[in-house]
C-alpha cells in the first residue's frame, strides 16, 4: 500500500477530529496573517516514524513540501471558508467529507495496483537512433534491431488511423508500408503536437522507447544536439550554440509566430538581443522556462518541454515576495484584505493548479477604512528589460518587487479615494448603493494613509503596524 493510500485511510479513520483541527488552525492562520477565508488552505498528512501527523496551512506555504517530500500527502484543498464551517461539523458534513475521501482512496488503490503490475513487467527496451540510422532505409533499421517489419507497419496503421476497424485499415497499412524502403528519418523525426516522437506515442505502450544518439561533446566539453528538433527536453543539457538546431513552430494564436520559415531558436534569441557572447555555456533550466515564456509572448510554441508545476513555483515565489514587501512597508495595515493573483494571456484567472504562463500580476491593497487600490504589472515587459541569459527566479522576483515599489510610490501619492468610491456606485448603466458604505471622513483618512505609504516607499523606510 502506498503512502497516499495509507494517508487517506488514516484520514477516514480520524475524520471528525481532522475536520475540527482544520477549522481551528484555519481560523488561527486568518487571525494572525494577511490571509482570509477566500484564500485556499490544504490539509496534509506527514508520515513519520511515530505515525501520521496532520497539518492545515495556506496552500502556497505547503506547495514545495507537497511537491518534493514523498512522505507528505495532500488530503484536501479548499477555501478557508469551507474549513471554518467545520468548527462543529454535522453528521451531514462528516458524511460528505468521508465520501469524498473514500473516492480518493479507491482511486489511489487503483493506481497502486497498476504500479505494482507495471513494476513486475520487464523494463522498457530503449532503442537509440543514430545519425547513420536516419539516412538508411526503415527496413535496414528494423532488421538491425530485430523488429518484424509487418508487425511494425500494422502497429503504426492501428494506432495512427482514425478508425482501427474501418474499411481504410488496409489503405493505412499500404501507406506505412511505403516508408519501409524510404530513409528512416521520415518516420524517426515525425512528432506530435506536444513535441513527442510519433514512434514513442505508438510503441511505448508495447515496451519500446526510441531516443536519439547521445549528445556530441564539443571541444570545451559542452554539448549541442546532433540533429534538428522542434522541442528539447528541459532536463537535458544544451548549449546556447545548440539552439541553432531547434526549429520554431507557430502556436496557432491569432498574432505572432516565427519570423520566417525554418526560423531557429538561435535566430529568435539573436533578434531579441538575448544571445550571450559565450555560446558554449549550457543554458540553465530556469532560463529555458524564461525562453519558453518569451516565445509564447510572440506566438511561438515552447522550445523546451515544460516541467510540471514550474509556472506555479514562479507564481508562488512572486506572491510570497510581494506579500513580504506589503508587510515590510505596512501596506496591509492589519486589514487582512490584500489580494494577489495572476491573469493568463487570454484574460482569464490562473488558478493554483494551472500550468498556464502568467502574463499579468494583479494586486489589491486595502486601506484601514476599506478603500481599495488596484495595481497590475505586465510580467513580459519586466523580462524584456532583463538579461535572459543571466536571469534566475531570485532576480525576477526582485525585479517585480522593485517595479511595484516604483509604481506604488507614484500611484499612492495621487490616489483619489473619493473618486474611486464614487465609481463603486455604478454597475453598468445602473446607479445604486455599493455593498459597503464609507463616510467621507473615512475616505479622506484612507487617502492620507495611502500618501503616507507612498512617502515611506520614496524614503525607503520600512514601517510597523504600531504606527
Amino acid at each position: 500500500m502506498s503512502v497516499t493510500s495509507q494517508a487517506l485511510t488514516h484520514a477516514i479513520n480520524h475524520i471528525e477530529s481532522l475536520m475540527k483541527q482544520a477549522a481551528t488552525e484555519t481560523k488561527k492562520a486568518i487571525d494572525n496573517s494577511a490571509f482570509d477565508e477566500n484564500d485556499y488552505f490544504v490539509i496534509t498528512l506527514e508520515l513519520t516514524p511515530l505515525g501520521f501527523t496532520s497539518d492545515v496551512s495556506i496552500e502556497s506555504d505547503k506547495f514545495e513540501v507537497m511537491c518534493y517530500h514523498p512522505n507528505v500527502v495532500a488530503i484536501f484543498v479548499d477555501l478557508g471558508s469551507k474549513f471554518l464551517s467545520w468548527e462543529n461539523p454535522t453528521e451531514s458534513d462528516i458524511k460528505a467529507f468521508k465520501d469524498m475521501l473514500v473516492i480518493k482512496l479507491e482511486q489511489a488503490e487503483k493506481y497502486d495496483t497498476l504500479a505494482d503490475r507495471l513494476a513486475e513487467q520487464s523494463q522498457t527496451r530503449n532503442i537509440v537512433i543514430t545519425d547513420e540510422d536516419l539516412e538508411q532505409s526503415t527496413l535496414a533499421f528494423l532488421e538491425k534491431h530485430d523488429i518484424d517489419s509487418e508487425t511494425f507497419v500494422e502497429t503504426l496503421a492501428d494506432n495512427l488511423s482514425f478508425n482501427k476497424d474501418s474499411i481504410f485499415k488496409e489503405a493505412n497499412v499500404r501507406y506505412f508500408r511505403g516508408f519501409i524502403e524510404q530513409p528512416f528519418k521520415h518516420l524517426a523525426t515525425a512528432s506530435s503536437d506536444d513535441g513527442r516522437l510519433m514512434l514513442n506515442d505508438v510503441f511505448e505502450s508495447k515496451g519500446i522507447h526510441f531516443s536519439f544518439e547521445a549528445l556530441e561533446p564539443m571541444s570545451d566539453d559542452k554539448v549541442v544536439p546532433n540533429h534538428t528538433v522542434s522541442v528539447w527536453p528541459i532536463d537535458k543539457p544544451i548549449t546556447w550554440a545548440g539552439t541553432k538546431t531547434i526549429v520554431l513552430k507557430d502556436n496557432d494564436s491569432e498574432t505572432g509566430g516565427p519570423s520566417h520559415a525554418d526560423e531557429t531558436l538561435d535566430n529568435f534569441l539573436e533578434e531579441i538581443g538575448a544571445m550571450p557572447e559565450d555560446r558554449s555555456a549550457e543554458i540553465k533550466p530556469f532560463t529555458k522556462f524564461i525562453i519558453n515564456y518569451m516565445l509564447d509572448v510572440t506566438g511561438i510554441k515552447p522550445a523546451f518541454t515544460h516541467p510540471i508545476n514550474t509556472s506555479a513555483v514562479v507564481e508562488h515565489r512572486i506572491s510570497s515576495a510581494v506579500f513580504d514587501f506589503i508587510k515590510t512597508y505596512n501596506l496591509d495595515n492589519g486589514s487582512n484584505e490584500q489580494v494577489i493573483f495572476f491573469i493568463a494571456r487570454d484574460g482569464s484567472l490562473i488558478y493554483k493548479s494551472d500550468e498556464r504562463l502568467p502574463y499579468i500580476l494583479s494586486v489589491r491593497l486595502t486601506a484601514p477604512n476599506g478603500s481599495n487600490y488596484h495595481s497590475s504589472l505586465q510580467l513580459s515587459s519586466i523580462l524584456n528589460n532583463m538579461n535572459i541569459a543571466s536571469v534566475d527566479l531570485d532576480t525576477l522576483t526582485e525585479a517585480v518587487v522593485s517595479e511595484l515599489k516604483q509604481k506604488w510610490q507614484s500611484d499612492l501619492m495621487t490616489i483619489d479615494t473619493l473618486a474611486n468610491y464614487s465609481g463603486s456606485f455604478i454597475y453598468g448603466n445602473t446607479i445604486s448603493d455599493p455593498k459597503r458604505k464609507i463616510p467621507m471622513k473615512d475616505l479622506l483618512e484612507d487617502q492620507q494613509y495611502f500618501r503616507q505609504a507612498s512617502k515611506r516607499l520614496e524614503e525607503n523606510i520600512p514601517s510597523t503596524k504600531e504606527e
